[in-house]
């Protein structure tokens, strides 16, 4: 799977919607930056970044939004092994494009808003190994699509009726993955929390 393609066709998928439900009153563009921390203690923290649209269902005090994200995360875990000479290191990157749909409630007060929410997730894999001995090396590949579930808790401010800024975090739970690896099956979850800022517009 050819990562970059990947991430262009899913926003040119996506276009159409966002733009269409931006133009409506209670639609919002919205970007998020941050964290990817992973549930395994043994996996490095990656980079995590969205961008997506969302409808408030209820324009004016309070919030209910429907909101659609395509985003990025990665994780990486490094290992090196002594048990025979010479040593060796294996490496793991896996590189993660999100689809998610979410459902957000909150309350106003003042130039702030709370909220609380939760969704589900398309997540398309590609994980890469690579082995390392010395100046010997070479890396194998493989892909897997999964389903997760999501909730997620976040606050905004507003700096003006159209412009906002905020944090949010977000817990993050993948089924398994199913793949092979230098022809052995690898699994294992993508089950983690990210924490991002966030900065949106809203028409």
């Amino acid at each position: 799977m050819n990562k970059k393609i990947l991430v262009v066709a899913a926003a040119f998928l996506s276009a159409p919607m966002m733009a269409g439900l931006a133009q409506a009153d209670g639609g919002y563009l919205i970007g998020k930056a941050g964290v990817y921390i992973p549930n395994d203690s043994q996996v490095d923290a990656g980079f995590n970044g969205e961008v997506g649209y969302g409808f408030d269902l209820l324009p004016g005090p309070g919030l209910l939004a429907l909101e659609g994200t395509v985003g990025y995360f990665n994780a990486k875990q490094s290992n090196n092994y002594y048990v025979s000479a010479p040593s060796y290191r294996l490496t793991f990157d896996a590189d993660v494009v999100p689809l998610a749909l979410s459902l957000k409630a909150g309350i106003e007060s003042g130039p702030f808003t709370f909220y609380v929410g939760g969704g589900v997730d398309l997540l398309f894999v590609n994980m890469e190994a690579r082995y390392r001995s010395g100046y010997f090396g070479y890396s194998d590949s493989d892909n897997n699509t999964l389903f997760g579930g999501h909730v997620m808790a976040g606050a905004t401010f507003d700096i003006n009726p159209h412009m906002f800024v905020g944090l949010e975090a977000k817990y993050l739970a993948t089924e398994s993955m199913d793949m092979w690896i230098y022809g052995y099956p690898l699994t294992g979850d993508l089950n983690g929390v990210t924490i991002s800022g966030l900065f949106g517009f809203r028409f």
